[in-house]
């Protein structure tokens, strides 16, 4: 992985900011995209503004890493974040698509609004990322996506409907990927 270039979304913390770790320690170059300012009114416990630039601040104690604001369920946003890492490290090799949200509960009282949104993240931001970085991955010697999921996609949870749905998809679009993908 020595030179390589890895974008990781969700990269700021948790298994993102592992996954950014390992990487660095691998000798590649990380750009982590997260929420940062852009977290707005989700409800879920993720990064903002401060904590973006600071996990980017820590991690680059471990080697050479960017931060660059990311919301994987906005296209222009997916677009502009590739292009940060290709302005920052000269193109793109590896795309690790990471970001993800969970939101549990019976099916009864599950809103439309969080339903939406654990699909937009888990699952339609995998295919918006894998668009956007296309064209960077098609120059790269060797590219590589990597699409995180859970047992959660393999299996269905009591009160998960959600989740395990946006997870499900995220191994059928990763296997699709897979099939077009593989001999490039």
């Amino acid at each position: 992985m020595q030179g390589k270039v890895v974008l990781v979304t969700g990269g700021a913390r948790g298994i993102g900011r592992a996954i950014s770790e390992a990487f660095l320690r691998a000798g590649a170059k990380v750009m982590i995209g997260d929420l940062g300012a852009r977290a707005g009114d989700w409800t879920y416990d993720l990064s903002g503004a401060d904590a973006l630039k600071r996990s980017a601040q820590e991690q680059a104690a471990v080697g050479e890493v960017k931060a660059t604001e990311l919301d994987v369920t906005d296209a222009a946003s997916c677009e502009a974040a590739v292009a940060a890492t290709v302005a920052a490290f000269g193109g793109l090799d590896v795309l690790i698509n990471n970001a993800g949200i969970v939101q549990s509960g019976p099916i009864s009282e599950f809103s439309e609004r969080d339903w939406d949104r654990v699909f937009a993240v888990n699952s339609k931001g995998i295919f918006l990322m894998v668009r956007a970085a296309l064209p960077a991955l098609r120059r790269s010697n060797g590219a590589a996506i990597v699409n995180t999921a859970s047992i959660a996609g393999k299996q269905g949870y009591r009160n998960m409907a959600a989740y395990c749905g946006s997870k499900f998809a995220a191994i059928g679009i990763t296997q699709s990927l897979a099939a077009n993908f593989a001999p490039q």
